[in-house]
């Protein structure tokens, strides 16, 4: 470009027969001298390009940022729509075997005293998984292993499938004492798996509810985002 003594960033192919004027810069800048109508034009052609210019400069850098985003907010879906996905197919498998638990659970003797007892019990596990024990690592797998044993030796079948989950819910050895002491030992085996089922399925939907408010703070932040630079000042 002659007015900033660069060469013009722009390619351009004649469709049809054209005469091309050539100036030289010296001849250029003499005629600017001499000429103001043809300075004034030239003067405004240049700043409406110099604005075409930096119209597209700018979508450009939106369009580079708006593709940033998109990855970084697809990156960021990804782990909570998996854990969605993941908690509904479980979540599915548990209430087709709860139908089950509760109709072998059902058939067992049990008084309403002791079935007073059972919801008490399923609410105290219920508030226990849902406030999740956290203990360090040696500690969970000592109690896992103690719970597990303590199933085996009175008989609960796949006791160490539900060792995990009676643990996070609170319950250990001491308390499955209490839980015989208060229930028949015939009926145990039912009730701790009811129990885990029902506890299991209630941790897949706090899984499932974190991992959906979590989708849509990212939404709300990408609309924040996108209406930014539509906010008052």
């Amino acid at each position: 470009i002659l007015l900033l003594d660069e060469p013009y960033p722009t390619s351009g192919q004649a469709l049809t027969l054209v005469h091309l004027y050539k100036l030289t810069p010296d001849a250029f800048w003499q005629m600017l001298d001499t000429c103001p109508e043809v300075r004034r034009n030239i003067l405004k052609i240049s700043a409406q390009r110099s604005q075409i210019h930096e119209a597209v400069s700018q979508q450009q850098a939106k369009l580079i940022s708006l593709g940033t985003l998109s990855a970084g907010l697809a990156h960021e879906l990804n782990n909570p729509a998996a854990a969605v996905k993941r908690g509904v197919q479980n979540l599915a498998e548990i209430l087709q075997q709860l139908p089950t638990l509760a109709l072998k659970l059902h058939q067992q003797p049990l008084t309403q005293e002791k079935l007073e007892y059972l919801n008490e019990l399923y609410q105290q596990a219920i508030a226990g998984a849902k406030s999740c024990r956290h203990l360090d690592p040696i500690a969970r797998s000592e109690a896992e292993d103690a719970v597990s044993d303590w199933l085996e030796d009175n008989d609960v079948t796949d006791g160490w499938k539900l060792a995990p989950t009676l643990v996070t819910a609170g319950i250990d050895t001491e308390r499955l004492e209490e839980i015989v002491d208060r229930i028949d030992p015939e009926c145990i085996g039912d009730v701790l798996h009811w129990l885990e089922a029902t506890l299991t399925g209630v941790g897949l939907l706090n899984e499932i509810q974190l991992s959906t408010g979590r989708i849509s703070e990212l939404v709300k932040a990408m609309k924040d985002y996108s209406y930014m630079d539509r906010a008052p000042l």
